[in-house]
């Protein structure tokens, strides 16, 4: 197992881009509110603040170009702060999300989500019955393509797992993948260029049963529809991977997409 092909940030400091990492409200090394007050919209005011700290200085040198990098619900997140805050960045990139999911897609996600309390890892952690986790084995199951996942890597993933407050954001990302119709949903009001790369086998959004993912038109003439026309919208499938792109064995491929 080489490490270093998993991480996007050394690829990107190779390549020459300061990244700035942020560990999501309730995990990592940030605040641990009340998972009640954990919405998106929430999350976006915090990044909204960041950015703007970014942009002035406040945090080291400041940045004239910020362009947001997301993943699942930090795709939800970017497209947030894009749509309500249309200064803050100038570029996102959108991976791991499409509009839309099946019915035993759904199921599948919730089946393996449970308070993390329940959890060995988290048992002791204090934390309110808000705040979820995935049960042991279901991110091996559902974020991995086993053609692309190394035994390794699903072992470590596994043990840095972390909490989210799906229940309190579940209307926000209800309403932000199904809108009435496309033109009415949050991601119309994106009005930068977004590059949207998805595995081929992300087991949350594809399949027959919702869209097909084995062709970039495909995933783009489905997608083009929730973006407005600033967004000019692209969008790569990375081939026999599933949702967690950059801990697939075809990371070094995603990496180069994105930057590129």
């Amino acid at each position: 197992m080489q490490n270093s092909q998993y991480s996007y940030v050394r690829a990107a400091t190779l390549a020459g881009y300061a990244t700035f990492n942020i560990d999501a409200l309730g995990a990592g090394n940030s605040s641990v509110p009340p998972s009640s007050v954990l919405t998106i919209g929430a999350e976006a005011v915090a990044l909204h603040d960041v950015v703007t700290a970014l942009r002035s200085g406040e945090l080291g040198a400041p940045f004239a170009h910020v362009i947001w990098v997301g993943h699942s619900l930090g795709s939800m997140d970017g497209i947030t702060v894009a749509a309500r805050y249309s200064d803050d960045i100038d570029a996102l990139v959108v991976t791991g999300l499409l509009h839309g999911q099946s019915a035993e897609q759904g199921a599948a996600l919730a089946a393996q989500v449970y308070p993390a309390t329940e959890d060995p890892k988290f048992a002791e952690s204090g934390l309110d019955s808000g705040y979820q986790t995935f049960r042991p084995g279901g991110r091996a199951q559902l974020f991995y393509d086993p053609a692309t996942a190394e035994p390794e890597i699903l072992q470590m993933d596994e043990e840095t797992k972390d909490v989210v407050a799906f229940s309190t954001k579940l209307p926000e990302v209800g309403a932000l993948l199904f809108p009435p119709r496309p033109e009415d949903g949050l991601t119309h009001q994106v009005n930068v260029p977004v590059l949207l790369v998805l595995g081929q086998h992300d087991a949350l959004f594809c399949g027959a049963e919702w869209i097909d993912c084995d062709t970039p038109t495909a995933v783009h003439d489905y997608e083009a529809a929730y973006y407005g026309l600033g967004a000019r919208l692209q969008a790569v499938v990375i081939p026999f991977t599933g949702h967690n792109l950059t801990l697939s064995t075809t990371a070094p491929l995603t990496h180069a997409v994105m930057l590129g």
